[in-house]
């Protein structure tokens, strides 16, 4: 299964990212043992520029070289090192500079940390949101916020938006899998992990202890906490090196790039309005008015405007969202028989159910209401979340990026794009004329670290291109929520809209 995963990294059909958290499946890492925690490369060396200059070598750490070797003061003092503490009194994580520095410099030999996944998704894991009483350090520095790269102009989302960038870019591709041969390959253990100077303590290593024929309890207990202190090396998955990822891979394009230049083009005509759209297998199948296709095959669909009054469907797998006039949302699941029974009736909406979008991924499900409200639902337990600010129109659309967890709306004229966590990213008047209503809105997967948006509305037809927004921090900060409409400062990126 791996070699299968590798030709799909290597022809570039799989980013790195995916790559590596597929190799971290397969080598048993996950996140319910910290022990066994999923592993990433450090992939910058760069923490002090103002600017970061992804084309330089310079800007990235050695991926052939492990953590104790990436300088040659480092390296010479691991060929000397033969003992010693794992562990410092003073080692709570609140720079990245500084992390980097004592894992790859040439003065902490007990330090050898990759990194771990969050670093390239999860923006909030860098920020003491709830002021925990973390400490002071012994220089008499108090523990909050992780102490950023000037690069992320102080911001967390842009500073894990760029790393990300940097996980993906060309140089990265190119030696990956050096890192792979080190952590997850052939070099990771016998004559190969010594010459590179990648040996670690032998308790780590898949199959060399068996604790359950040690009878003493103390022994038993010792061992195990030796485990758990030194954490375990991820099972070796290759045994010979890596393939390296083609540099003539076919990367697709960007499918937003050339939306100012899209010409129309009737593919087929409808009796009625239409509903829904969707792509399958080189077919395009549609739904007209009060009727929804169902997932997987699309050879079935569901229809309502009956005298149950039930306005909007939502299908995901087994089961079924619907939103009702009285406010109301149900969520319903499909038993053998394809019969539908009633799990529970979601309340807090005071209107009319307008739009609903359920994300799997995140186990989301996101409403909308003409009473001008959206309301986040957990989809595993059935409970409210979190409602965000009243928008000053009834809500149109809803959708959550499958990918990046980026929650988009629209409310007639008005766009706004929240995090998974409820944080208002930006707020964006997309037209001057009141009646140009945006009627959907959809974000492409295409690359999770540069997201893009498509907004729907009459009544031209056309789709215009529209810059995705990083969020300035300091005016971010301070956008209040019953306020937060304003539309704050932003930094050019990348995106777009359907009118």
């Amino acid at each position: 299964m791996a070699k299968s995963f590798s030709k799909r990294w290597q022809n570039g059909e799989i980013s790195n990212f995916q790559y590596l958290m597929l190799l971290n499946t397969l080598a048993g890492r996950g996140y319910s043992d910290l022990t066994q925690y999923p592993v990433f490369p450090w992939v910058l060396a760069d923490y002090e520029s103002e600017t970061l200059d992804l084309k330089s070598p310079q800007s990235f750490c050695k991926f052939d070289k492990p953590m104790g070797s990436q300088t040659a003061e480092r390296e010479d003092e691991f060929r000397k090192w033969l003992g010693g503490q794992f562990d410092h009194a003073d080692r709570l994580f609140n720079s990245v500079k500084d992390t980097w520095l004592s894992a790859a410099g040439k003065s902490n030999t007990s330090d050898v940390k990759e990194m771990i996944p969050e670093f390239f998704y999860i923006p909030e894991f860098l920020e003491n949101r709830f002021n925990l009483d973390l400490g002071v350090k012994q220089s008499g520095e108090k523990i909050g916020d992780v102490v950023l790269p000037p690069w992320a102009k102080g911001s967390a989302r842009e500073f894990i938006r760029k790393h990300r960038e940097a996980l993906e870019s060309d140089y990265v591709s190119e030696n990956l899998h050096c890192w792979i041969d080190l952590i997850f390959g052939y070099k990771q253990r016998g004559k190969a992990a010594e010459e590179a100077i990648n040996v670690f303590y032998h308790y780590t290593y898949e199959g060399n202890v068996d604790i359950d024929p040690v009878s003493d309890p103390t022994m038993k207990a010792s061992k195990l906490a030796q485990i758990n202190h030194f954490g375990q090396t991820p099972k070796q998955l290759f045994l010979k090196p890596h393939i390296k990822r083609r540099t003539d891979r076919k990367i697709p394009p960007l499918p937003l790039r050339y939306s100012t230049n899209l010409m129309p083009q009737q593919v087929r005509q409808s009796s009625s309005s239409i509903s829904q759209i969707v792509t399958f297998t080189e077919k395009i199948f549609i739904a007209k008015e009060n009727s929804l296709l169902k997932s997987l095959t699309y050879n079935k669909f569901f229809s309502w405007g009956f005298p149950d009054r039930n306005s909007m469907h939502w299908s995901q797998s087994q089961f079924l969202v619907t939103g009702a006039d009285d406010g109301v949302v149900a969520v319903w699941r499909f038993d053998k028989n394809n019969r539908l029974s009633l799990m529970r009736a979601l309340c807090a909406h005071t209107g009319k159910i307008t739009c609903l979008h359920v994300s799997q991924a995140y186990s989301l499900i996101e409403t909308g209401s003409e009473d001008c409200s959206v309301i986040l639902w957990d989809l595993t337990n059935l409970v409210f979340v979190k409602q965000l600010p009243l928008f000053l129109a009834p809500v149109s659309a809803v959708h959550v990026n499958e990918l990046t967890g980026i929650v988009v709306m629209a409310a007639g004229i008005m766009r706004a794009v929240w995090s998974i966590n409820g944080d208002c990213l930006v707020v964006v008047n997309t037209s001057q004329l009141p009646s140009d209503l945006i009627l959907s809105v959809m974000s492409p997967m295409h690359s999770d670290w540069q997201d893009k948006l498509v907004r729907n509305g009459p009544p031209e037809r056309n789709i215009e291109g529209v810059e995705h927004v990083q969020v300035d921090h300091a005016q971010s900060a301070q956008i209040p929520q019953a306020s937060c409409y304003s539309t704050p400062s932003y930094e050019r990126s990348e995106a777009v809209v359907e009118r």
